[in-house]
């Protein structure tokens, strides 16, 4: 029997001076900043970023940068609040989908 060897090929590879983003670059009192739904929209990096604030109820917030790693422009307050029917506490985190758009051709 022949054994399969596991090669370490990375995906991703964590950036050196991480967090990109923290509590400290946020325009307004957060208590946390968590992962982020990224992508790419009209060539520049967003961010679909959950924070939390001082309550423990999470938000998210968008944040933009041309290379996406530096001179972010974070929205100066919340982008989704939590809906007080479903998710009172929180907003559930995201993925973020991309679906071309069909022209005519």
């Amino acid at each position: 029997m022949k054994r399969m060897v596991k090669q370490n090929h990375e995906l991703f590879v964590r950036y050196e001076r991480n967090p990109i983003l923290s509590v400290e670059d946020w325009p307004y009192d957060v208590n946390a900043v968590f992962n982020a739904a990224a992508g790419i929209v009209d060539g520049r990096t967003v961010l679909l970023v959950r924070t939390e604030d001082f309550r423990g109820i999470s938000h998210l917030t968008a944040a933009r940068s041309s290379d996406g790693i530096t001179n972010w422009e974070i929205d100066e307050r919340p982008t989704i609040l939590p809906q007080p029917d479903t998710h009172p506490h929180t907003c559930p985190s995201q993925p973020l989908l991309s679906i071309p758009s069909k022209t005519a051709g």
